[in-house]
């Protein structure tokens, strides 16, 4: 064995709390205080290991310096792959950094003596969870999750493939939890805290496995309690526990979690522990045969460390006094035979084993197949999507026979996909410039955006005698550019230069635009909505504002609509109308109907309903005509003293609304007048027509539902002034009717309604303005657009939502990961309730997947366990059956719900209760 002690690893004589080596044995990375701040520095382990490396002054000893932190760094952990650095520590936060190709700026570092960054590592994910300061850290096996520990009690599972979000937080500590590892199949994880016991959380479920405190009762208070399984997962070996009054490393057996054993001998307590992630084979005293060992690393507040062997009793190697305070952290190297250890007195040290005295390390190989042999599964080679082993042999049998598809549609039944997966056809690289010239002589070339090559997320190469920094992008260090430029002399365009005779510009105004006002004032039927009075008085005023500002030196501007508050100035002819009834005031404007001269409308039955507004006027007006044809012959046609403004059709009726607020309902069969032309309170704006209900909403917000089989009212002038106002200039963009005929609208400033016969009032469908649903995920929300528009009058929530939701939200998600959670749950409540009020069943049972399916990734058994609950209804002999949802029955949504969580390892215990309970009512009944 050989001891190092390189002088020159230090943070400038302030303590050194955490050390880590990097899995390809290039690098190690230390953590603690700085001059004025956290720090964290990445080292080259060549210069440790190889004396002519440490002194050649072309090698570089210190790769970068880190002073993000605005406390002290506590922990500094590589993943498992090398590619990521977390550091945590004293200011609640846990950075995540990767490398980077290439530097930007100076490479010195900020108020050092000479000190210059050979390496670049940037912080790709800040994590903003904890409460109080950061103590620990781990990667999970597979890095799949980073687990961190901190003063406030808890310890947070990040999701490293999703980095911020959070997995879970796991509470049950109630002191400060001072260290936290993975078993190597990831099956468990612990945790050990001040508050004297060590904890055992299962993976599948983040539940309590077990909780240990009798080796921990006498014990008092240490800076860390960093424990550590063994590699082949048999051991768990706590710190600071004690036995007879004396400090040891208490030993924890993984089958049937006992801890009858120690290791002893340190005279205070231990702090450290770590294991080699190696497994060897050794020979013992007692017999020739080569046992499978683990190595095992003890730091201790008696300044010392011990190395043991788990066959052995007695340690390998003690290193008394060897530095003057507390260890602080241990680390293996990769290769097994290199340990570094750091203390509280800013210095590091390196032992270095041989085969000899530590023995000969198994292979990849022989390591996996004790997996296979131990835990029937493997965690070396290969990434797992979840690394937890399956408890339940009928959901074993469910995830090995059935290949889970990619996500499907829950509102369209599809075809069958290929399963092969598309070739993505590169987009082609523009890498040509066009020159063309103006009128005045000058050159104009177009830019381009020439993409830089990948600068962070790659895998640092490891350093090594005679590697040269990575420079900083230049035209001498990248490959020279291909942009050609084409030169145009064919084209010359005008220069935009502005003029600068803004002063004399003079600004004619057409008087025919204030004339035409009355001329169509005399046109329009209906004195008090005209169609052309109300935009002729706002452009006259737009046209005198951009007068006013042409006179006062300023450029023209287009005209634009005058402040919905000048409206009140209009004189008292050309103001708006006040409709009186059940409803109250209201100075909505809509849109009317439009039409051209001459349109076809299709009906059912391949017939053609020919509508014409262009036909000879008479002595005293228009007249229009509709002709309802059928394969080129005509069946019946009409004549009508006012222009058509709109038409809906139905197989039995044909309705048309006129300019003059007149209402035909015609039957299509016969061309007989079903009634009376009613007669509208102001011109229609949107009509709506289904096999039973007639909708119509006029111009002034008023709007009202007729059954068209018994010719009664549903809905007589309602007003849409709870939900539409004109001085938003919001309109409505579509309308239905539900079968009961409800009026469903969807407005253009996002939000979606229907209106409740029994409560008298409208309810909010969808809002895609409000908070909740912006903060809400993006891969919830985008589940209303996954259908297409032939089951449209099927899917009543999704035809209203499809209008309002928009694709591109520009909204981030909060940085509160628990909020964003918050936000989702709350929409997705959103979404069943409106599917229940509009008493859509395919909606419904889709909406309901999709909340389970986000409480199975959010970790929520107790919300699972209530929905499984409530479809399962009671569970004894000759129990009444619980009924339907909206015709669905609800055992039958029971099992689809199953179906979900059967693909989510996490919950399998919840599957197999309520698929055992679901069995057994089946039976009986």
């Amino acid at each position: 064995m050989q001891l190092l002690k390189p002088h020159w690893v230090s943070h400038d004589g302030l303590p050194i709390f955490c050390i880590d080596i990097h899995p390809d044995n290039s690098r190690f990375v230390t953590g603690g205080q700085g001059s004025d701040s956290g720090r964290v520095v990445i080292w080259n382990f060549d210069t440790v290991l190889n004396e002519d490396s440490e002194f050649d002054e072309n090698i570089p000893k210190m790769l970068c310096q880190i002073d993000s932190h605005l406390a002290c760094v506590n922990c500094v952990r590589w993943s498992n792959s090398g590619k990521y650095l977390a550091s945590g520590g004293d200011d609640k936060l846990v950075m995540i950094w990767s490398f980077a190709k290439y530097p930007q700026g100076n490479n010195a570092v900020f108020s050092s003596k000479g000190k210059v960054n050979v390496e670049t590592w940037r912080c790709t994910s800040t994590l903003r969870g904890h409460s109080g300061d950061v103590l620990d850290m781990a990667w999970s096996p597979q890095d799949m999750w980073l687990a961190t520990a901190s003063v406030d009690n808890t310890i947070i599972i990040w999701d490293a493939m999703k980095l911020p979000e959070i997995v879970t937080v796991l509470k049950g500590h109630t002191g400060l939890v001072k260290g936290v590892t993975w078993d190597p199949i990831g099956k468990y994880l612990s945790s050990q805290s001040e508050d004297k016991s060590l904890r055992i959380w299962r993976t599948v479920d983040w539940q309590t496995e077990i909780v240990i405190t009798e080796p921990y009762e006498k014990c008092g208070t240490t800076v860390g309690l960093r424990h550590d399984w063994s590699p082949d997962g048999q051991y768990l070996v706590s710190a600071h526990a004690m036995n007879n009054l004396g400090p040891t490393a208490r030993i924890i057996e993984r089958d049937g979690w006992k801890y009858d054993k120690d290791y002893v001998g340190h005279r205070k307590a231990v702090n450290c522990i770590r294991f080699s992630n190696n497994i060897v084979r050794r020979q013992t005293k007692k017999s020739n045969k080569d046992l499978q060992m683990c190595v095992c690393a003890l730091g201790s507040r008696d300044n010392s460390v011990s190395v043991w062997l788990t066959g052995f009793q007695r340690p390998i190697v003690v290193m008394e006094k060897l530095f003057s305070g507390p260890v602080l952290d241990l680390t293996w190297s990769t290769v097994g035979h290199h340990l570094l250890a750091c203390s509280f007195d800013g210095t590091v040290a390196l032992l270095k084993f041989s085969e000899n005295e530590l023995g000969r390390t198994i292979s990849k190989q022989e390591k996996d197949s004790l997996y296979e042999k131990v835990y029937g599964t493997s965690v070396i080679g290969h990434r797992q999507s979840n690394a937890l082993i399956i408890e339940n042999p009928n959901l074993e049998k469910l995830v090995d026979d059935e290949v889970k598809p990619e996500t499907k549609d829950l509102l369209v039944d599809e075809k069958p996909k290929s399963t092969s997966t598309p070739v993505k056809t590169p987009l082609p690289v523009n890498n040509k410039q066009v020159e063309i010239r103006t009128s005045d002589g000058r050159r104009r070339i177009t830019p381009i955006c020439v993409a830089p090559a990948p600068d962070i997320g790659l895998n640092p190469t490891p350093f090594k005698a005679g590697s040269v920094a990575a420079a900083p992008f230049s035209s001498s260090s990248e490959e020279k550019s291909r942009i050609v430029v084409e030169k145009r002399e064919d084209i010359i365009v005008q220069p935009n230069v502005t003029s600068n005779c803004v002063s004399n510009a003079v600004v004619k105004v057409d008087d025919t635009h204030v004339g035409s006002s009355k001329k169509n004032n005399k046109e329009s039927p209906n004195p008090h909505v005209s169609n052309s009075v109300f935009p002729s008085v706002l452009n006259h005023k737009s046209w005198k504002r951009s007068l006013e500002s042409s006179l006062t030196a300023v450029a023209a501007k287009q005209p634009r609509f005058t402040d919905p508050l000048e409206l009140q100035q209009l004189p008292a002819d050309k103001q708006l109308p006040v409709i009186c009834g059940d409803i109250t005031q209201t100075n909505i404007v809509l849109p009317p109907m439009q039409m051209e001269k001459r349109s076809i409308i299709l009906v059912p039955g391949n017939r053609k309903a020919c509508l014409t507004n262009d036909s000879t006027a008479g002595m005293r007006g228009i007249i229009a005509k509709v002709r309802l044809t059928s394969q080129e012959s005509d069946l019946w046609e009409h004549a009508f003293g006012a222009s058509i403004i709109g038409c809906v059709a139905n197989s039995d009726v044909i309705v048309v609304t006129l300019d003059n607020r007149n209402l035909y309902i015609i039957e299509t069969a016969t061309g007989k007048h079903s009634l009376p032309p009613l007669v509208l309170p102001a011109k229609a704006s949107h009509l709506m027509l289904n096999n039973t209900f007639l909708l119509c909403i006029t111009c002034t917000g008023v709007f009202s539902v007729w059954n068209i089989v018994n010719f009664k009212v549903v809905l007589s002038e309602k007003s849409l002034s709870p939900i539409l106002s004109s001085t938003q200039g919001v309109v409505v963009t579509k309308s239905l009717i539900s079968d009961e005929g409800m009026p469903m609208l969807a407005l253009s400033n996002g939000k979606s309604y229907t209106f409740s016969a029994d409560l008298g009032t409208w309810l909010l469908l969808g809002d895609n303005t409000d908070t909740v649903v912006c903060h809400s995920l993006q891969k919830m929300r985008q589940n209303i657009f996954r259908t297409n528009d032939r089951v449209e009058s099927r899917l009543p929530l999704h035809s209203l939502q499809t209008q309002s939701f928009s694709y591109n939200n520009h909204s981030r998600l909060l940085q509160n990961p628990e909020m964003s959670a918050l936000c989702t749950y709350t929409f997705l409540e959103q979404q069943i309730s409106a599917s229940l009020v509009l008493k859509s069943a395919q909606e419904f049972r889709h909406w309901l997947l999709t909340m389970v399916q986000f409480l199975l990734q959010q970790g929520e058994p107790r919300r699972l366990r209530s929905i499984c609950e409530e479809l399962l209804g009671p569970c004894y002999k000759n129990a009444k059956d619980p009924g339907c949802i909206l015709g669905l029955p609800k055992r039958q949504l029971l099992k689809d719900v199953l179906a979900e969580i059967s693909n989510n390892a996490h919950a399998q215990r919840l599957y197999t209760e309520f698929s055992e309970q679901l069995s057994y009512v089946e039976e009986e009944t």
